[in-house]
């Protein structure tokens, strides 16, 4: 039998007071996932608006500044040859320091000399030269422009004359044409004899003759005064064209022997830096103002590669130089913080050294950067 009712012990039996009822926790799980997700994804979104992330951008940079210094230093040896400063001396920018020779700027000053002798041989005898030339040219064009304007004038006097006698001769071929042709009808009618017709005849053909004749001669004179007048055009041409060349010439070699005077002065400014010739010596100067820090205390030798003179400039600030593209100038404005690493002194393991953007260009240079 099947009994539906139970006594209360029989239920306290089955259940306990603190017992739960059994419910499906697979649904809460997956609630409280889609609600913390959507609640990530919110954070994130305002953060987005909220936190601006810094962005990097890396640019190459020069250091300027600190202090600068100019050694004299030089690969050969050298003689000093008079000193005009001393050790701890200041010096203005173009002071003459020291006077010193040797091997190789004898040889420098000798080559600069026999290039200025040039010079001076190339601004005074050549140029008397060149002078002489270019007048010669000019005499022989004028020459050839008065006999070019004569024969134009024979010319026109020819075409004026062969006109004319064009004309005359033509009125006399009409002219015995018409007696001909008279004589003709007179013959017809018997009033003239044969003799006279075989007259007329001949004086017509004769002023025919005459006027071919006399056209062909005007015409074979003015081919040939057309053949002079294209003769002394072509050699008026040659003549500009001479006169041009030695100006050309000229001017090439002008330019030639500056390149080589200022080849040989820059081949010494390179070794022994900004300098004046003093006879067979060179007078060093101060490259800019400062303080002798170092002089050579040798009397007038002084080996190859060892210091003969330094000179310190006044200390000033340290800055960094560099340039930005387009793109990567309009992510950048002055204040922003700058992290510089030095591959010279490796950053990991020296460290790096921070630093602000002072100036930003306002216009690109011809490689369409700026400069910050």
């Amino acid at each position: 039998m099947h009994n539906d009712t139970l006594d209360p012990i029989q239920y306290e039996d089955i259940y306990h007071e603190n017992d739960l009822p059994f419910r499906d926790g697979s649904q809460r799980v997956v609630t409280r996932l889609i609600r913390f997700g959507l609640g990530l994804f919110a954070f994130l979104v305002l953060a987005s608006f909220l936190v601006r992330l810094p962005r990097e951008i890396n640019l190459p940079f020069e250091l300027k500044g600190g202090q600068e210094e100019a050694v004299f230093q030089y690969p050969e040896v050298v003689y000093i040859k008079q000193r005009f400063k001393q050790l701890g001396d200041s010096v203005q920018t173009g002071d003459t320091l020291l006077a010193i020779g040797s091997q190789s700027i004898s040889q420098g000053i000798s080559h600069l000399e026999a290039i200025g002798q040039k010079l001076e041989f190339f601004g005074k005898e050549q140029l008397l030269l060149y002078r002489a030339a270019l007048e010669q040219l000019q005499t022989e064009r004028a020459c050839v422009e008065a006999e070019l304007k004569s024969k134009d004038e024979e010319l026109r006097v020819n075409q004026v004359a062969r006109s004319s006698e064009k004309r005359y001769l033509e009125e006399m071929v009409l002219a015995e044409e018409a007696n001909h042709l008279r004589n003709l009808r007179l013959f017809d009618s018997g009033y003239v004899s044969q003799r006279e017709l075989e007259l007329s005849a001949n004086a017509h053909h004769q002023s025919r003759k005459n006027l071919a004749e006399s056209m062909a001669t005007y015409d074979i004179t003015g081919a040939g005064l057309q053949s002079s007048l294209q003769s002394l055009r072509n050699r008026s041409t040659l003549i500009v064209k001479d006169m041009e060349r030695i100006r050309i010439q000229r001017m090439a070699d002008s330019v030639e022997l500056n390149q080589q005077y200022q080849q040989a002065l820059g081949v010494l400014a390179s070794v022994y830096g900004k300098y004046t010739v003093c006879g067979n010596s060179l007078c060093l100067l101060s490259p800019f103002t400062g303080r002798i820090s170092y002089l050579s205390g040798n009397e007038s030798e002084v080996p190859s590669r060892e210091i003969l003179l330094k000179i310190d400039k006044a200390r000033q600030a340290y800055y960094v130089f560099a340039e930005a593209s387009t793109a990567q100038v309009g992510q950048m404005k002055v204040g922003n913080r700058v992290v510089l690493k030095y591959h010279s002194f490796p950053y990991y393991y020296y460290g790096t050294m921070r630093s602000s953007i002072d100036a930003i260009s306002l216009s690109a240079n011809e490689d369409g950067n700026y400069a910050v």
